[in-house]
């Protein structure tokens, strides 16, 4: 059972490695604004809010049946919390701040002398 635990565990590092690509190549996708259907940051969003957690939920089950350390299992669990406070603590504060789906950074509702009043 141990050797499917680090099956699992191997596959979630992979997933996490592929979520920061996956958000560079989104991030800086051309044209821009991109279509929403189509763009290339939704495989992003979807592997960090079904993928990544569905992995993590198998690896924290794999490992309690395999009697792991609870350090271990804790780290098995740990994406899908570090998901939850993303939905539930990070997005809100950002919707505060003033981010919207055209400006998703705190800096870009800040209005510069130097921009157009258009633009703000």
């Amino acid at each position: 059972m141990r050797k499917v635990l680090v099956v699992f565990t191997v596959i979630q590092l992979a997933l996490v490695v592929l979520q920061f690509y996956l958000a560079t190549y989104g991030a800086f996708e051309t044209p821009e604004p991109a279509d929403p259907e189509t763009a290339a940051i939704g495989w992003h969003v979807m592997n960090g809010f079904m993928v990544i957690p569905a992995v993590s939920l198998v690896a924290t089950i794999v490992a309690a049946v395999a009697r792991a350390p609870g350090r271990l299992i804790g780290l098995c669990v740990a994406p899908i919390v570090l998901v939850a406070i993303q939905m539930f603590v990070l997005f809100p504060l950002a919707e505060l701040a003033g981010a919207t789906m055209e400006r998703t950074t705190p800096a870009a509702c800040t209005c510069w002398a130097s921009t157009p009043s258009s633009a703000c």
